[in-house]
């Protein structure tokens, strides 16, 4: 009994830290599609709808942040936060948009000249993923260093 136990004990130390990159990959591929799925929502319904929808992120500190989706009339339709999602709190993100927005034009589905990149890190850093927005309005995932799931390298 005494060994079975032992060989227990060794077997769950060799697979605690392979289990514990696996959450922390699935929490910021969570996050990256959630971000990627509202950019892309936020184009499909702009053209929709022929109203612009603004998406603003906003945060503190790179572990404290929300985005928002606002239409042409300064309604909130849609606000996402890390605090508010047990899911998405142990993901950071920065991002290079100007003006931290984005606007869509109602009548291309352009993104107004305000492309650029949504980063997110895992808790530890172990891994990055960024949310690519090009001044068309296409939007991308992929991972930087290595990849990560099913997303390739940036490079």
């Amino acid at each position: 009994m005494l060994i079975s136990v032992a060989i227990l004990g060794i077997m769950a130390a060799l697979v605690a830290p392979s289990y514990l990159s696996l959450i922390e990959q699935r929490q910021i591929i969570a996050v990256a599609e959630a971000i990627a799925d509202d950019l892309r929502w936020a184009r499909s319904e702009t053209l929709k709808s022929g109203s612009d929808i603004a998406v603003f992120f906003d945060y503190k500190a790179t572990n404290l942040w929300r985005y928002q989706l606002i239409d042409s009339t300064n309604a909130i339709l849609k606000t996402v936060s890390n605090v508010d999602n047990p899911e998405f709190k142990n993901v950071s993100l920065t991002e290079n948009l100007r003006e931290h927005s984005t606007k869509f034009n109602a009548s291309r589905g352009t993104s107004e000249g305000k492309n650029g990149t949504i980063s997110l890190y895992s808790s530890r850093r172990n891994y990055q993923l960024d949310v690519v927005l090009s001044n068309l309005g296409r939007v991308y995932i992929c991972a930087k260093a290595s990849a990560i799931g099913d997303y390739h390298s940036c490079d």
